[in-house]
């Protein structure tokens, strides 16, 4: 289980990198209005649209994106931890929080009035039900996000309606953005960088949830871990390390640009749970797959049983502490062996890691007379 965790980790890394490196490239239904070719893509959760992609086509390869200025937005720029360009357009700014990292895409904006009012017009589509997410521009396609609250039921008119509304906007921002043939030199590394952190949390996510899974799944089976306080402490440490230079590195690659709170807020919300998960799971594995110590057999008795509405548990002799007994889980098999006055052996080996851990445990002879 820990090469397959590592390979597991490194798919899931591989596979997000990619993702988010070719998200411009997402296909939708083809179609057209007023003379301009667009795409429309949703996204459902439940049997609902929760989602609406609308894209088109652009001759420019700046790479941004626009959104509504949240009080998050605010809070991180009176900190001082994000820096967001201005364009000097105080109804602009004040409306609208730019995503944007190098200099001439930043103009390329300022100096297009017709690009800033026909997002401000985008936004005013805004409702309790349906709100403009962001505008994002990446590798000459340019595309808006609209989501839609879960209980907002999306008919095929409403999808119209929406495109009607939205398209003629992204038409008018598409033919004010100049010809680009080739982003920055010095903006690439950032874009990359942009993705292959966030993938790096992602993919720690999705491996401790798999992992979790795994041993929610087969709970109450050998092998488990004896020294659990020890492993525990340990993943801490090693989760918080892994943490600690995700973000390090998350700092130097945004610094105090635009996306640094978006970056730095994924890393920590979806990378920190990822980390401490990832380590736990890989060094419980690690313990018990490199491990070459002999293993200690213990015969213990079988004192009482019991059954919970999750669970099924044994009372034991404690093998490591004399006079006290321990309720362990167990499988339907071994529970309907051990019953009260049933000797059990139990193999215990030393851990590759010093976490010590119960191999197996099974039925050693019937009741005594």
């Amino acid at each position: 289980m820990f090469i397959f965790g590592c390979i597991l980790l490194l798919a899931f890394f591989l596979y997000f990198t990619r993702r988010r490196l070719r998200k411009a490239r997402w296909e939708g239904e083809k179609q057209s209005l007023q003379g301009a070719d667009f795409q429309l893509k949703t996204h459902t959760y439940r049997g609902n649209i929760v989602e609406v992609w609308i894209g088109m086509a652009s001759v420019s390869q700046s790479d941004f994106f626009l959104k509504s200025e949240t009080w998050l937005e605010r809070f991180f720029k009176r900190t001082g931890l994000a820096k967001e360009y201005q364009t000097g357009n105080r109804a602009f700014d004040d409306a609208v929080y730019i995503v944007a990292d190098d200099a001439a895409t930043q103009r390329e904006i300022t100096t297009s009035p017709a690009l800033m009012e026909a997002f401000l017009a985008l936004l005013d589509i805004n409702t309790d039900l349906v709100k403009v997410h962001a505008l994002r521009h990446q590798q000459g396609r340019l595309w808006l996000e609209v989501r839609f609250a879960e209980v907002a039921a999306c008919s095929e008119e409403d999808l119209q309606e929406l495109a009607r509304l939205c398209v003629p906007q992204l038409a008018a921002i598409a033919a004010a953005l100049p010809a680009r043939q080739t982003a920055l030199p010095g903006n690439s590394g950032l874009v990359s960088g942009d993705a292959m952190l966030p993938a790096a949390a992602m993919a720690l996510a999705c491996t401790a949830g798999l992992h979790m899974i795994f041993y929610f799944v087969f709970s109450g089976q050998v092998p488990y871990t004896l020294d659990r306080a020890a492993l525990i402490a340990d993943a801490f440490a090693l989760g918080g390390t892994i943490l600690l230079a995700l973000l390090l590195a998350g700092f130097m690659l945004t610094g105090k640009s635009a996306r640094a709170h978006l970056v730095m807020l994924e890393l920590l919300l979806v990378g920190g749970p990822g980390a401490l998960g990832t380590a736990l799971a890989q060094l419980r594995c690690l313990n018990m797959e490199f491990d070459r110590t002999e293993a200690v057999n213990y015969e213990v008795q079988v004192r009482d049983h019991r059954e919970t509405e999750d669970d099924r548990y044994i009372v034991i002799d404690d093998w490591l502490q004399p006079g006290e007994t321990v309720a362990i889980p167990v499988k339907e098999k071994l529970y309907a062996q051990a019953r009260p006055g049933t000797l059990l052996d139990i193999r215990q080996r030393a851990g590759y890691l010093g976490y010590r851990w119960v191999e197996s445990i099974s039925a050693a002879s019937d009741p005594p007379e």
